[in-house]
């Protein structure tokens, strides 16, 4: 297997959003259940083929969005 820039970029960046979500006590627990199966689901896609890095990407930093509002609106 030959290592793949974009995939250890998306790897990396589930590493930073779950740490983000663990930590940040602003968020809910049902906001912080609803972001994770958005991670899961947006890594099952890229996983199964079914998305593109392109699409993962845009997928992870719209979750990555979200965890600030939430965050803001607390």
């Amino acid at each position: 297997m030959e290592f793949d820039p974009r995939r250890a970029a998306i790897i990396q960046a589930r590493l930073d959003i779950t740490r983000d979500l663990d930590n940040d006590a602003r968020l809910s627990f049902l906001e912080r259940a609803h972001l994770r199966l958005d991670l899961m689901t947006a890594l099952d896609a890229f996983d199964s083929g079914k998305a593109d890095a392109n699409q993962t990407d845009a997928a992870l930093d719209d979750i990555r969005q979200r965890m600030k509002q939430c965050a803001a609106t607390a």
